[in-house]
């Protein structure tokens, strides 16, 4: 007879899944992870099929729990908002900058500056461009 299970968790990316899955396990906690193997086939399908549910049985729950509480929790793909705001600076003198800020503060410098010097000093050349010189060298 098999032992009732309890889902604890749901992730929608295969590799945290198994992250958790081999802690749990390396605490001798029987761990399965449901619809893993179609979300790492298809990862579209993740929200349709319910996410890959990691299961543990109904007498490690607490157990289990305390152990994944112990983890990191997840990031998103940009990170920590403290670290996205100190990444934050001029590009040409290194003072911090605002995602509002337009130009530096310190030293005037912007991004919107930076493009238009770019194609007013013909920098930004078009692969287009680029195609057409060298047809007419051929020729």
């Amino acid at each position: 007879m098999s032992e009732q299970v309890i889902t604890i968790e749901e992730y929608n990316n295969p590799h945290r899944a198994d992250m958790a899955r081999m802690c749990l396990e390396a605490e001798d906690i029987p761990v399965f992870l449901e619809n893993r193997f179609i979300v790492e086939t298809d990862w579209l399908l993740a929200n349709a099929v319910g996410n890959i549910r990691l299961q543990v049985p109904v007498t490690c729950e607490k157990r289990a729990r305390e152990i994944l509480a112990t983890l990191a929790p997840p990031q998103s793909a940009l990170g920590d908002r403290k670290e996205i705001d100190a990444a934050l600076t001029c590009l040409n003198c290194g003072q911090p900058m605002s995602e509002e800020d337009v130009a530096c503060s310190a030293c005037g410098w912007s991004y919107e500056a930076s493009e238009i010097e770019a194609s007013e000093t013909g920098n930004a050349e078009t692969p287009a461009e680029e195609d057409d010189s060298e047809s007419d060298e051929q020729l």
